[in-house]
């Protein structure tokens, strides 16, 4: 497949493209500094420039089989000022809108069944507390929710134009090199990790190679469509993941951020680090994934050897 992909020097789009790569695909990428991508994703990747306008998208889907869309600037650990709220929404929302629209424009132009992945999180179903959700459950409420609930409607408008549409709900990504671990490694193993809170907050977490195992299956298999929850199924509690990671670095976890104090220093945005998801794949199973890392202590285990 020749795919077209947004968001490919973040994180998991970095190692999404050497999966693809290793795979067998072409890829195509739309950056901001192509002289900066071109040091992180090498010369195999061509780089189409995204400061030339949304309407430079349209030729390079046109030569797309699949397209994934992973674009987003940080929205945790940072405060929720009006002008934060406002880029993030325009990186996750506006951008999937000028993909959509590329997609219309090339369905009669260079017509071809394609398929469009595009990221979401979970925080579509919003601070669940201890009630269980998955792919068929309402949405939530809030800012985070609103902003997954735009995302995935316009990624869903191209639907209608020979196109698959999948929507990976993704909770929080554990890598080796960054991610949520690249945040807590440093504390934990100076001995001041602990709970969020009260701990009592659920955190839906997916190992890496998983997340790009669940995005390689939505690229390659046509039963994937509507929302899959990229979380695994071990969920757990903050106090869990707390224990269990300073298990993994033989450190004590006895240092607890209260909630008084991420509340007066992130504000509105510490309710995604007080709130979460007690969030199943169950849609993900149901198709047929099968994770190498379900259970939080073999995912730890494997990235921190």
């Amino acid at each position: 497949m020749h795919i077209f992909m947004t968001g490919a020097t973040g994180f998991v789009g970095e190692a999404l493209v050497r999966r693809l790569l290793s795979d067998g695909h072409t890829l195509s990428a739309w950056v901001r500094s192509k002289a900066k991508a071109a040091e992180v994703l090498g010369p195999r990747v061509e780089l189409v420039d995204a400061t030339a306008g949304d309407d430079a998208m349209i030729p390079a889907i046109a030569r797309a089989d699949g397209i994934v869309n992973l674009a987003g600037e940080p929205v945790v650990g940072v405060r929720w000022t009006a002008a934060k709220k406002k880029s993030t929404w325009a990186s996750r929302v506006d951008t999937t809108r000028a993909i959509t629209r590329a997609i219309v424009a090339c369905a009669s132009t260079s017509p071809r069944h394609r398929v469009f992945v595009s990221g979401s999180a979970v925080g579509w179903y919003g601070d669940t507390e201890d009630r269980h959700v998955d792919e068929d459950s309402p949405r939530g409420a809030g800012f985070l929710t609103d902003m997954c609930v735009a995302w995935e409607e316009e990624a869903r408008a191209a639907a209608g134009f020979d196109t698959r549409v999948c929507l990976i709900r993704t909770g929080l990504v554990l890598g080796r090199h960054g991610g949520l671990l690249g945040t807590l490694l440093p504390l934990f193993r100076a001995g001041l990790g602990g709970r969020l809170g009260d701990g009592k907050q659920y955190m839906p977490w997916v190992h890496l190679d998983d997340e790009l195992g669940i995005i390689v299956a939505a690229l390659t298999n046509d039963t994937f469509t509507g929302p899959v929850n990229a979380v695994a199924p071990g969920i757990v509690t903050n106090h869990e993941f707390t224990k269990t990671l300073g298990r993994a670095v033989h450190r004590p976890t006895i240092v607890p951020a209260p909630a008084f104090g991420l509340k007066l220093v992130f504000g509105e945005a510490a309710s995604a680090m007080l709130g979460g998801q007690r969030a199943a794949p169950k849609r993900t199973v149901a198709l047929g994934y099968k994770f190498k890392f379900p259970e939080l202590a073999g995912a730890l285990g494997d990235l921190l050897g």
